[in-house]
């Protein structure tokens, strides 16, 4: 009886333990998805992108406070790999981010991601003018026959 009880109370005492425990999220620069500063590694007001808005009204959202409940460090691009490979030894490191991409590969490895926190299809709006040269421009057909023949004409001439 006695057994059972203290085991319990261990149990409890290493529950409580580990969410006492702050919670560190590594980031790597990458902006304008992270930013942050090796020199202050861990000092809030260095940390600011698109990612780090993101968690931070998560974190919000759940009763979580920085620097009590969870705090950024600021590393390079691959200790994140590294540490993360650790994490199990590593009490406390609850994740990263920094636009890491999910891959293949890195599922394979082991790694774990969320929903991804932005998708883009980069383009450019702009207003289609035909008579300007614009570089944005995709190539007309007068423009391939251009960057075809040009050099053709110019080898005969010369």
């Amino acid at each position: 009886m006695h057994r059972r009880f203290f085991f319990s109370l261990v149990l409890l005492l290493l529950l409580n333990l580990s969410l006492s425990i702050k919670r560190e999220i590594l980031v790597s620069p990458y902006d304008p998805i992270t930013n942050c500063t090796y020199d202050d590694s861990t000092n809030p007001a260095h940390f600011n992108g698109i990612e780090i808005s993101v968690m931070r009204h998560v974190f919000a959202s759940i009763g979580w406070t920085e620097g009590q409940d969870y705090y950024f460090n600021c590393t390079t691009w691959d200790d994140i790999f590294v540490a993360l490979a650790e994490s199990p030894v590593r009490p406390g490191l609850f994740g990263a981010t920094s636009g890491i991409t999910i891959t293949i590969d890195r599922m394979n490895a082991g790694y774990r991601f969320s929903q991804p926190t932005i998708s883009t299809g980069i383009s450019v709006l702009y207003y289609y003018q035909p008579e300007a040269t614009f570089y944005l421009r995709t190539f007309a057909v007068e423009s391939i026959a251009l960057v075809i023949f040009l050099p053709l004409l110019v080898g005969i001439i010369m």
